[in-house]
């Protein structure tokens, strides 16, 4: 598991922990990003808009089955671009590209 492949594949790996949303996300963004800052200096702030559709049968005509709301995401680099995190109210993912090995990554 440790050796590198001789004709390796892309190295791409995103791992995400989900949790129950903290809808004040914003105000612990400046935190985070001082302890980050050394390894992760890039910093940008999107709104997405995310869709939900809602499949179960409505009682009231008036409702929507498609509805769609704007996000906050909080995205922090390396320089590279090869590594960051990305902050949402219900979750952050750590993705990069900067290892050969599984051991590496790991680390």
């Amino acid at each position: 598991m440790g050796k590198r492949m001789a004709n390796p594949p892309i190295f791409y790996t995103v791992a995400q922990i989900v949790f129950n949303p903290v809808l004040t996300m914003a105000e612990y963004v400046p935190k985070f990003h001082a302890r980050i800052r050394k390894e992760f200096p890039e910093f940008r702030h999107e709104e997405v808009r995310q869709f939900q559709l809602n499949v179960a049968e409505k009682s009231n005509s008036n409702d929507e089955a498609l509805s769609s709301f704007s996000a906050p995401r909080w995205i922090f680099s390396n320089l590279k671009q090869t590594s960051g995190y990305v902050l949402r109210r219900d979750s952050i993912a750590f993705h990069t590209t900067a290892y050969e090995t599984s051991e590496e990554f790991a680390s």
